[in-house]
């Protein structure tokens, strides 16, 4: 799962963001948001599932239900948090990102962060907040 913090939900700026990290040609399953709308005409194969009318799948079995899973478990974790301030959003989604990617890891969750771990010369806090507030990066 990849996931990022986006300004609004307009369809310019969404299909800016799915333009940046999916694969052109790839399949997209979202609700019928109509920010949404027109993924076809920019290289994709959308499949819309109509919540409102109380459909999870479409025809072919096809669901938005792993990212329904996901934004439950973010909205459980942020809860803990209480509150957060909007500067440090990134940092709590980049830790319930990692939790819910190694959620079925037989590695342990310490070892998996340490391994990852640049030397300390090289780290670039900018570079990775922008891995996570897509609201900073520009085209």
């Amino acid at each position: 799962m990849l996931c990022g913090i986006v300004p609004d939900r307009k369809r310019a700026t969404l299909h800016r963001h799915i333009r940046r990290h999916v694969r052109p040609g790839s399949s997209v399953i979202t609700d019928d948001w109509l920010g949404y709308k027109k993924l076809e005409q920019v290289g994709y194969h959308h499949i819309s599932v109509n919540h409102s009318l109380g459909y999870f799948f479409d025809e072919f079995g096809r669901s938005t239900n792993e990212i329904e899973t996901f934004w439950a478990s973010m909205r459980r974790s942020l809860r803990l948090y209480h509150q957060t301030a909007d500067h440090n959003l990134w940092r709590f989604l980049a830790e319930i990102e990692f939790r819910y990617n190694h959620r079925f890891s037989k590695v342990s969750p310490f070892d998996i962060l340490i391994s990852h771990w640049p030397d300390l010369e090289s780290f670039d806090r900018g570079a990775l907040q922008q891995r996570f507030d897509w609201r900073v990066l520009s085209l």
